[in-house]
């Protein structure tokens, strides 16, 4: 009996371990993240690359990994990654992710969730994607063009001059974004108002709903709001 026990833990273990960097093989990347700050690790077929704000990107050459009974390892000299076959909520959008996550850089470590959200848990999936700055409190954006990408509790665009980061919580219809970080280019003064407004209104609590036009409609507690209209696909290169 105990070594039928043996056998079937070994190959859950290896199933799991098959499961973590299944992505990684096919070329898809295993992707895991945190919050607060916002932080992620992309792992590809030949690279590893860590992400965080205010720090400069780090790439490596993706090492063998270490298969253990409940996870895998990637170690190198200048990122760490432990990956636990362990359920995990990133805390913001309310998925449930199939791993946990801890990510060594020098003397820190950055805690968070990995690999492909499990379905039924996605709540936020009616603000996924990158959408287009339409209107500011009813007026149609008339500066430079302001994009917003909602993409696994983070939000990433610009507001027609900087670049803006952050992450967020969407939950029951309600939309709260984090500190936004932004980069700190100087533009004309229409687009830094433009700019401004776009700011000040996702800093507050918003209740989001489409309309018939399927735009999204993001409503201030003041009654500000922001229409935002999907981006429109690349076209495809003609053959």
């Amino acid at each position: 009996m105990r070594t039928m026990l043996t056998i079937a833990a070994a190959a859950l273990a290896c199933t799991a371990a098959v499961s973590a960097h299944a992505q990684e093989r096919r070329g898809d990347g295993y992707r895991a993240l945190g919050t607060e700050p916002f932080w992620s690790v992309t792992i590809d077929t030949r690279t590893m690359r860590f992400d965080a704000p205010g720090r400069r990107p780090v790439t490596v050459a993706k090492p063998r990994p270490i298969i253990g009974i409940n996870g895998t390892r990637y170690e190198t000299p200048q990122i760490t990654v432990d990956i636990t076959h362990i359920p995990c909520n990133d805390g913001m959008s309310d998925r449930r992710y199939p791993d946990t996550v801890t990510v060594r850089t020098g003397r820190t470590n950055w805690r968070g969730c990995g690999g492909t959200p499990r379905a039924g848990h996605d709540r936020s999936a009616i603000i996924d994607g990158t959408w287009r700055v339409e209107a500011i409190d009813g007026r149609p954006l008339r500066g430079p063009e302001a994009t917003l990408r909602f993409e696994q509790g983070r939000v990433t665009g610009t507001g027609g001059c900087n670049r803006l980061s952050g992450s967020f919580r969407f939950d029951g219809g309600r939309l709260n974004i984090g500190r936004l970080n932004q980069t700190r280019m100087a533009c004309p003064g229409p687009a830094m108002r433009q700019e401004a407004a776009i700011v000040e209104i996702l800093g507050q609590s918003l209740s989001v709903t489409t309309n018939r036009a399927e735009k999204l409609v993001m409503t201030a507690r003041d009654g500000r709001r922001i229409v935002l209209a999907p981006e429109a696909p690349a076209p495809r290169p003609r053959r």
